[in-house]
């Protein structure tokens, strides 16, 4: 709606407004006369009177404590304020003008007094800043912004002189053609704001307004969401006049409160697209009753429009009135008859559109820019992708593309009745040669734009590569003598030089990449709290120098990994659950990086003992590392598949499936030795699993060797040792039990611990598992007092981790027990020993193989059973009470 026509029916608004509703018809007929446009656009302001999204109020602004509005007749920034536009929510919207050479009209929208807490100021300064970063010809702009005299934020807008978008087609009588290619600079618009991580959230007619230039403008960012922002919902709700969603424009995930995505302004779009080709809304109403609509947009399925078209409905908007849908009135505002519109949405227009409104967001166009090429394509005559592709169909696509040709070759042939058998076999050769070459034809296209993408990301990715390394060379040369004035430097030395470098780096790919670089680095030499330190440089550069980049993620994945290793998953988890969500919202083709986000989420879940999500993210991060081998391999994608198999090793391990970890992971040992150098990190995880399998398996000399291999290649790599390397010395301890090698297994464990401890002190699971096993050490070697206390210290851990498997708690009791036994206190600890051994029997008696503890422990606890009844039996300083028991 234009400024002008505002002015003109603003006065009969304000008289109906304030008339008790028995006297409007009289006034109306007084206003309107003969003019049933006008009479029609009064009657819908009505109907919409409670929504204040919905209407205009009248110009005169009632404080909250009474008076005039203080704005009016003043001046903000520049701009002389006219008069009052409209008023929403949160705030009022002003004609401001600047005088001058050139006279310039705005948009000026200020909160309102009464609404400037802090949580409402934060939201309607997010509106500002996300117009600050759309620049976009079918998006408002935004031109300025800052606080009033009185406290009050304002920001200043392009003033959008137009109607709403349905408004302007019915007015104009546009075809669907027409109505389609004014959709598609909508579709345009909205995706422009989802590259740029903005889902809008209340996509509606009201809020794309078109110019009497025909070019329609997307308003209204006062309930966006910033992709991975903290949005609290709850608060807008309960916001006076305010509602975070127009519920018959809102998705079934947004009316049932889930989490939002770019898919749910894809269904908004779906639904303002059904209004623009039928006339009606998508569902069969019988009241615009709020939960009435929720319900419906929940339960029903959308039918189709060339159905509905034909449809006379009356949907009541409350106080007697309603609205009226006749299937005449719709096609005349679409300039054809009734039967010509059906078949016009019959087919193609109809798929699309429910394509669009699917229940489920991943049945909906995967990205707004998905939904305009179909809607292209059928303007093209193309097939669209929401039918599928029959013979039939894409023959009847071709006639209609090449209905001239078609008709002329018609003609020549069927002018002679003997002609009809050679048309069916020409025309069938015709369509086989055509559906070739047509194959070949997208084959080639596809090859094209597959080609130009991939040179495109390698060109991307060597530029990217050449700066990081150009870092690095930088760093190395300011190390050499001549240049560093004879100071000696260390590879601390030089990878903290190499960081300073991060806040002069232009280029945020170059910042994430080279971060990552550094990171993984630093967590390989074990300084893990200086790889989250640098991480979160790295956010901290990212978010003040480009705040809208995705780059952001690689941070925050970054982070998580070191996290993960310094036994922090738990504060990883939300770190990569965010990461993810920002990547998957960007409907990109999925990558290795994904892949390997996903993989470092299965490490969090993992280390926690959460198997069944470990399992899934696992499974997610294999099926794209998959897909992306069908395509091409490459050494980063072969290596990740590489410690794929590991990691799905280590859950099939830990969830008490030996023979299958070995299956899946024995097989690979050889392709990883051909593949990497002798001493890699990924070789050396694969070894340490491997010995860890062969353990369980009580295959010894066998765990003893991959053990061995894998700690020799961590001690070349890492020669001052980390926590990876203390977690094998530790796997190591016990297999030197096992074998009775007691002074070399209490070396190798007191070693671990001191490593884990100093590198990671927060994987309380590894810490637990090495008291533990030095607890058995000690009680083999006759030292009952030293093996309480490490295995007290042992439960310790363990009940910081709250991950911990039952049978090593069990078996900690078992040992705890026995060394009770062995210092004299022999009534308690014969209780405890004695429930232990039950409960193993019980886990050995059960079918859930993943609740048995590995088949040596259950041995020795055993065994230990086996030597505390023969002590028993020979009277050996236990008391009768415990004799008896046995």
């Amino acid at each position: 709606m234009d400024a002008t026509h505002w002015r003109t029916i603003k006065p009969v608004l304000e008289a109906l407004l304030e008339a008790p509703a028995s006297q409007r018809p009289e006034l109306l007929d007084e206003a309107c006369g003969d003019d049933q446009a006008m009479r029609r656009e009064l009657l819908e302001l009505l109907d919409f009177e409670d929504d204040a999204e919905e209407m205009f109020e009248p110009a005169e602004d009632i404080l909250v404590g009474g008076g005039t509005d203080p704005f009016l007749g003043g001046k903000i920034d520049s701009y002389h304020v006219r008069e009052i536009l409209g008023k929403g929510g949160m705030g009022t919207v002003y004609l401001g003008e600047k005088e001058g050479d050139f006279r310039q009209q705005v948009a000026l929208k200020i909160i309102k007094r009464g609404m400037d807490t802090d949580e409402v100021v934060a939201r309607f300064r997010m509106e500002r800043q996300i117009l600050a970063g759309l620049r976009h010809p079918n998006i408002a702009s935004l031109y300025g912004g800052g606080t009033t005299t009185n406290g009050l934020p304002y920001f200043v807008m392009e003033l959008v002189e137009g109607r709403p978008l349905d408004e302007y087609c019915d007015t104009h009588r546009l075809s669907l053609r027409r109505r389609l290619e004014l959709f598609l600079q909508v579709c345009d618009a909205v995706s422009a704001a989802h590259r740029r991580l903005v889902v809008h959230r209340d996509l509606k007619p009201n809020n794309l307004l078109v110019t009497e230039e025909g070019i329609p403008k997307l308003l209204d960012f006062g309930i966006a969401k910033v992709l991975g922002e903290n949005d609290d919902i709850s608060m807008v709700r309960t916001l006076p006049e305010r509602r975070i969603m127009t519920a018959r424009y809102a998705s079934p995930e947004q009316v049932s409160g889930q989490p939002i995505t770019t898919a749910s302004d894809v269904y908004s779009l779906g639904v303002v697209l059904f209004q623009l080709l039928a006339g009606h809304l998508p569902y069969r109403l019988d009241t615009l009753a709020e939960d009435t609509v929720i319900r419906h947009v929940k339960n029903e399925e959308p039918k189709r429009p060339s159905t509905v078209v034909a449809l006379k409905e009356e949907i009541s908007t409350g106080a007697g009135r309603c609205l009226t849908f006749d299937p005449e009135d719709v096609a005349a505002k679409r300039d054809v008859d009734i039967k010509s519109l059906r078949a016009q949405l019959s087919g193609d227009l109809d798929a699309i559109v429910l394509k669009t409104l699917a229940k489920e967001p991943e049945r909906r166009y995967s990205s707004v820019d998905q939904l305009a090429e179909d809607i292209q394509r059928h303007l093209d005559g193309h097939p669209v992708r929401a039918v599928p592709p029959t013979w039939m169909y894409r023959t009847k696509r071709y006639v209609q593309r090449n209905t001239l040709a078609v008709s002329a070759a018609s003609i020549v042939f069927f002018g002679s009745v003997g002609a009809a058998a050679t048309f069916k076999v020409l025309y069938d050769e015709a369509e086989v040669s055509r559906q070739i070459a047509d194959a070949a034809r997208i084959a080639a296209e596809t090859a094209k734009t597959q080609a130009d993408a991939a040179r495109n990301r390698a060109e991307k990715e060597r530029s990217i590569a050449e700066a990081v390394t150009r870092l690095f060379t930088d760093v190395l040369i300011a190390a050499r003598p001549d240049k560093s004035q004879g100071k000696a430097f260390s590879w601390r030395d030089l990878l903290d030089e190499a960081r300073k470098r991060l806040e002069n780096i232009e280029d945020p790919e170059v910042i994430a990449r080279f971060s990552r670089t550094l990171g993984q680095t630093y967590a390989d030499l074990g300084e893990l709290g200086l790889a989250i330190e640098l991480a979160d440089d790295c956010l901290r550069v990212i978010d003040e120098r480009f705040p809208e980049n995705p780059n952001r993620e690689f941070c925050r994945i970054n982070k998580a990994n070191a996290l993960i290793q310094s036994g922090e998953a738990t504060d990883a988890k939300p770190l990569l659950q965010e990461a993810l969500a920002s990547l998957e919202s960007r409907e990109q083709e999925p990558d290795l990086f994904l892949a390997q986000a996903y993989q470092n989420l299965f490490k969090a879940y993992f280390e926690e003992g959460e198997l069944e999500a470990a399992e899934k993210a696992l499974s997610a991060s294999i099926d794209i590392k998959k897909q992306l081998a069908e395509e091409t391999v490459n050494e980063p994608l072969q290596k990740s598949l590489f410690v794929a198999h590991t990691d799905r090793a280590s859950i099939l391990l830990r969830l008490g499936h030996a023979e299958e970890a070995l299956a899946e992971l024995e097989p690979q040992l050889s392709p990883m030795r051909a593949f990497f150098p002798a001493d890699h990190s990924v070789l050396a995880s694969a070894l340490d699993n491997l010995g860890r399998i062969y353990f369980r398996l009580d295959r010894l000399g066998d765990a003893t060797k991959a053990f061995s291999e894998s700690i020799d290649i961590k001690r070349r790599l890492t020669p001052q040792g980390n926590a990876n390397l203390g977690i094998s010395l530790i796997n190591l301890s016990k297999v030197f039990l096992l074998n009775r090698q007691h002074a070399e297994a209490l070396d190798l464990v007191n070693e671990g611990e001191r490593m884990v401890l100093e590198f990671s002190p927060k994987r309380y699971r590894i810490l637990g598992v090495g008291l533990s096993t030095k607890a058995e050490i000690l009680l083999e070697t006759e030292r009952p007092e030293p093996c309480l206390e490490a295995v007290d210290q042992a439960r310790h851990y363990f009940s910081q981790a709250g991950n911990v498997e039952a049978w090593r708690l069990t078996i900690a009791d078992n040992i705890e027990g026995f060394c009770q036994c062995m210092a004299g206190f022999t009534k308690e600890g014969f209780d405890l020993f004695e429930e232990s051994i039950l409960k193993l029997d019980a886990a050995y008696a059960s079918e859930e193989s993943g609740i048995k503890p590995p088949e040596t422990d259950y041995q020795r606890a055993k065994a230990r059973a086996e030597l505390l009844e023969a002590l028993l039996t020979d009277g050996d300083s236990v008391d009768v009470e415990v004799a008896d028991k046995l």
